[in-house]
């Protein structure tokens, strides 16, 4: 069989060495791994034959090295074995047994490494720790803004700039805080004080943001009266406390919200807004909204005594000549059966009567030559609900309570009711009609069709305005809906002033319609 030498000269297979360049062809057998027969391509037929495979001699150097080698990896493979199982170990606690099998007893004296101790010190915290409640969108619009306004102020190069961000800022808290109104923010506390009337004082700051303070004033309609509910609640907590909390800011024409710096600077740099608190509790006690109480009663006509104390709620109000400070007194003492005293509360604003209503609910009143009047709803507030000719009113749950006064522009209006309901006095409609300001035609004589009327004397009528019907109660903000609305009109005085009181809650509080209308009649009757 013909071999090819490495110099590629083709040999005859007996032949000790290669013609051309005189190798010993035993010497490359020995060498070479392979000595590839002539390709098949270049064979005569005959000599088309399998390669023949030369063994190679061991070299024992060979084989110490691949043994150590082998010995090498069997050792890496031990290590990394042993790094999963003590990564395994760190992820937690093992799943559990599957049902019907017994776990295996632990020996109790088995030395637990300090990382597996951190892990299940860290699970058990994890289990134990309370949710923490989520910062509202709006509280978070407003923080963002003041610590955007905050940086460009600081790097305002000049005096004009710094007070164009101020007016700025002052439009774009309009946008994000319409009504001024806060529900559930997040906070802690950062200081707690008595004033010298016993009244307490407040500081809370948003998460993380130590340098915007929301605040009570140590005098005025903000504090927090002592001995009501509020007063009670904010006792039990401290200051670092972290606490949800409700409230209404105080309005102010060059920042929005009523801003306490003496300094154009300081108002910037470290915010101080006044707030009226309506709620606070602590962060742990459940979400963010406030809750009326489920409790029912089944009060009744000739059954109501004297129950637990009220509540005392302060309305912001605006009005003819500008914002009204909100009020800071007591609750009037209320007859009530005791299981309804935790689900109301006694709203008021500045100027003009309060009303019961259901703990929790929003309130602001409005006040001018005319009258005055309060609303309190379980929704925020807006504007453009109450205010304007194009106010879309309430359509949901509401009640309004208004004066009107009789010996000024509000004649109008007692005149107007007065037609309806009174009879007795149509001689002040007469007048009203007499004077030619307003048309006759304006004062329609006798009941809506469908209002259903109960007298209580000459200058007292409660009233239900069916659903989806025109009457009393639609004579109001509150426009008709697929639920009635309840109320009563009463004539005050000589030369009367009409208080009027509409009424429409949620079903599941019904049973305090009644409630609160014999309230409003005790009131204006001087009980």
């Amino acid at each position: 069989m013909p071999w090819i030498c490495p110099c590629g000269k083709r040999n005859a297979n007996d032949r000790a060495s290669c013609e051309s360049c005189g190798n010993q062809l035993a010497e490359v057998r020995e060498t070479a791994k392979f000595i590839w027969p002539v390709p098949p391509h270049m064979m005569d037929s005959g000599e088309r034959q399998p390669a023949q495979v030369v063994k190679r001699k061991a070299n024992p150097l060979t084989l110490a090295l691949i043994g150590l080698i082998v010995l090498l990896v069997l050792v890496l493979v031990s290590v990394s074995s042993s790094d999963n199982r003590q990564k395994t170990a760190t992820r937690g606690p093992a799943a559990a047994p599957n049902a019907g099998t017994t776990p295996t007893p632990q020996n109790p004296n088995t030395p637990v490494s300090a990382q597996e101790a951190v892990v299940k010190e860290s699970a058990a915290a994890a289990l134990t720790q309370p949710e923490q409640p989520s910062v509202p969108a709006d509280e978070g619009a407003v923080v963002s803004l003041l610590e955007q306004c905050k940086r460009r102020y600081d790097a305002a190069p000049n005096e004009f700039q710094k007070s164009t961000l101020r007016r700025e800022r002052m439009a774009e808290l309009g946008r994000i805080m319409t009504g001024r109104t806060a529900v559930g923010w997040i906070g802690t506390i950062a200081k707690m004080e008595t004033n010298g009337s016993g009244n307490g004082i407040l500081e809370v700051h948003p998460p993380g943001y130590n340098w915007i303070t929301i605040e009570t004033m140590p005098f005025g309609g903000t504090t927090i009266p002592a001995g009501s509910v509020m007063y009670e609640q904010v006792s039990r907590l401290s200051v670092r406390s972290k606490v949800i909390f409700s409230g209404e800011f105080v309005e102010s024409s060059r920042d929005y919200l009523q801003e306490l710096s003496l300094t154009e600077a300081g108002s910037m740099d470290e915010p101080e807004f006044l707030f009226k608190f309506t709620e606070i509790r602590s962060a742990t006690a459940g979400d963010s909204r406030p809750k009326v109480e489920e409790a029912h009663s089944e009060a009744t006509e000739g059954v109501i005594r004297e129950g637990g104390p009220i509540p005392f709620v302060g309305c912001p109000s605006d009005g003819q000549v500008g914002p009204r400070n909100i009020p800071s007194s007591s609750s009037p003492t209320v007859p009530v059966d005791l299981q309804l005293t935790q689900r109301l509360a006694y709203y008021k604003a500045d100027l003009g009567p309060g009303v019961l209503a259901p703990r929790g609910w929003y309130c602001v009143g409005t006040y001018g030559s005319s009258g005055d009047a309060l609303y309190v709803s379980p929704e925020p507030i807006a504007g453009d609900i109450i205010v304007g000719a194009n106010a879309r009113g309430f359509m949901g749950a509401a009640i309004e309570i208004s004066r009107l006064y009789g010996g000024t522009s509000g004649r109008f209006g007692v005149a107007r009711v007065i037609a309806r309901v009174f009879p007795a006095h149509r001689a002040f409609v007469t007048r009203v009609v007499d004077e030619g300001i307003v048309p006759a035609v304006d004062f329609p004589f006798g009941p809506y069709p469908l209002d259903k009327l109960t007298y209580r004397g000459n200058e007292i009528v409660e009233y239900q305005t069916p659903a989806r019907a025109e009457g009393l109660g639609t004579d109001s903000w509150l426009k008709k809906n697929d639920t009635p609305i309840d109320g009563a009109a009463i004539l005050v005085g000589e030369n009367p002033d009409l208080l009027y009181v509409c009424v429409r809650l949620p079903a599941d509080l019904n049973d305090l319609t009644a409630l609160i209308i014999r309230q409003a009649e005790r009131e204006a009757s001087g009980k």
